[in-house]
């Protein structure tokens, strides 16, 4: 009875997570093609796509690299906005003990996903895949701002922590 029992749940969790991962085809939805990698997804038409700029993008892949990782934090500085840096000087930030997530192992893969953008903030989601081997995938958030005026106008990271990690099986 058990197995039974066992079986049925795993089930109703993969139904779970298909519900809640599969984005729903009402409305209109077209199939895309992507021509460089030859994958058929489905697009939502009906809602517009989130996007932020280049820059900010740069600035979210450059602050993982560096300050989540504790490598060239020089570097990491300039990208930290006045809630990470939290009144720390040039000089403490350098120590490394900051108010950033850390991410120890190394980084295989950090794939980023918009999950709300305005015109001058955004919110994205980072499921980062460490390199190192049995080290555990971990989804973090970041708040980016766009700060300054004119020219002076620039993104800066303000937040970014540990979301959840997320178990994967590993098989050999």
């Amino acid at each position: 009875m058990l197995p039974w029992a066992v079986g049925l749940a795993a089930v109703a969790v993969i139904v779970a997570v298909l519900v809640y991962v599969v984005p729903s085809t009402g409305g209109e939805t077209n199939v895309a093609r992507d021509p460089s990698a030859g994958a058929v997804d489905l697009v939502d038409q009906s809602k517009p796509r989130k996007t932020i700029p280049p820059e900010a993008r740069r600035v979210a892949g450059t602050f993982v690299l560096t300050a989540a990782q504790r490598r060239h934090l020089d570097q990491a500085w300039p990208l930290a906005g006045p809630e990470i840096r939290q009144g720390m000087t040039y000089k403490e930030w350098l120590k490394g003990n900051i108010a950033v997530a850390p991410v120890f192992g190394g980084i295989k893969t950090a794939p980023m996903a918009i999950d709300a953008a305005e015109k001058d903030w955004a919110m994205l989601q980072i499921l980062i895949t460490p390199s190192a081997p049995g080290a555990k995938p971990a989804m973090y958030t970041m708040r980016l701002d766009r700060i300054g005026t004119g020219a002076a106008k620039h993104w800066v990271v303000n937040e970014f922590q540990q979301w959840q990690s997320v178990p994967i099986k590993h098989v050999n």
